[in-house]
């Protein structure tokens, strides 16, 4: 069934690192999201079975209604790690985003400036190293997909 769903998702759907979100400081948040679109009900509906996520339904009389499935975040990176093996057009950008999914911030602390300034010094730091590298992968992605033609 992966191998159906991985050609399907090939065909007929998105990988992107979208916007969801700023930070107090002003700069924007980002994840990875999944979406497959169709007019049939059943392989989107697949989808949601095997992988979770949430179902979208577009009405546009007189055309067919169009179903979305989207993933995000954890369940975006699951979904990757499954379908790689079985992807061919979207490969290289799966495989981008896996990276850009493997990077987390290591240090959540709710108030900062609440941290010893040793501490603080050492969080901003890693934060900043953290921020560079979404940065860079962010960038090869985009390079990613223009080179295929796709903005």
């Amino acid at each position: 069934m992966k191998d159906y769903l991985g050609g399907f998702f090939d065909g007929e759907g998105c990988i992107s690192i979208a916007k969801c979100g700023c930070y107090k400081n002003g700069t924007h948040k980002y994840h990875v999201e999944i979406q497959v679109s169709n007019t049939v009900r059943k392989p989107i509906l697949m989808y949601q079975k095997l992988f979770g996520g949430s179902i979208y339904v577009s009405k546009h009389p007189p055309y067919k209604d169009c179903f979305k499935w989207t993933v995000t975040n954890k369940k975006a990176k699951y979904f990757l790690e499954e379908m790689i093996p079985y992807l061919c057009i979207k490969k290289d950008e799966a495989e981008i985003a896996l990276k850009y999914c493997g990077i987390r911030k290591e240090t959540h602390v709710d108030n900062i400036k609440q941290l010893p300034l040793e501490a603080k010094e050492i969080a901003i730091n890693k934060n900043l190293k953290i921020r560079e590298e979404k940065q860079k992968i962010f960038v090869e992605w985009k390079t990613c997909i223009h080179k295929k033609g796709r903005k």
